[in-house]
């Protein structure tokens, strides 16, 4: 969150927690006690805030609506079409209050999507364009991705075929999957994944 004054802030429901990022980051940004999921009970300081980074899936629009009330620009990087509907439903109060919101920021969807959209527009033809996401290379998922991967992970899903949406159970479209990643070493790796999806990893 960034103020007038552009100060960063960290919040979130324990100020232990952001206090101990503060210091991590040379108190190089304030941390505050907030609760979003609380109804409507929200700090004052918050409505002198210009831009809300949300960084939890929200299971109520209630500060979402808080946000569109007091001016606030809002960045979401749920990947949860759940949750990302709940800003849709205050378009035109956002119009209104001329605040702006940005949603689905993150690597997927959000940079796969622009990823997909560039390679569209750079081909003469395109039919089908599939995105795979690895998990699980050592980086550190905080306890709200691990519960989204294992809440949806045997979740139907919906895909557009032919202009028309298609319900799809999950790995029920087994392929053979190659993939090519470029390592900035001489290191080469070869691996099958599970799903009948092998990998190859070549050095450049």
């Amino acid at each position: 969150m960034m103020q007038h004054s552009n100060k960063v802030i960290a919040a979130g429901r324990s100020f232990k927690k952001a206090k101990a990022f503060s210091e991590e980051v040379d108190n190089k940004v304030v941390p505050q006690l907030i609760d979003v999921m609380s109804n409507d009970q929200y700090p004052d300081w918050l409505k002198e805030v210009d831009i809300c980074v949300m960084c939890i899936e929200q299971k109520h629009p209630n500060f979402i609506k808080f946000c569109f009330q007091h001016h606030i620009h809002y960045i979401d990087i749920s990947p949860s079409y759940e949750s990302l509907s709940q800003v849709m439903v205050f378009d035109e109060l956002a119009k209104k209050s001329q605040s702006s919101a940005v949603i689905g920021v993150g690597l997927s969807p959000g940079l796969s999507n622009l990823l997909a959209s560039q390679l569209s527009n750079e081909m003469h033809q395109v039919e089908q364009i599939d995105t795979y996401l690895m998990l699980g290379i050592g980086e550190v998922h905080g306890h709200d991705g691990v519960n989204w991967l294992l809440y949806h992970i045997q979740k139907n899903y919906t895909l557009m075929e032919n202009g028309l949406e298609k319900q799809v159970k999950p790995l029920s479209m087994v392929r053979d999957q190659h993939f090519i990643i470029v390592l900035a070493n001489e290191r080469h790796i070869d691996l099958t994944l599970p799903t009948n999806t092998s990998c190859n990893i070549q050095p450049t």
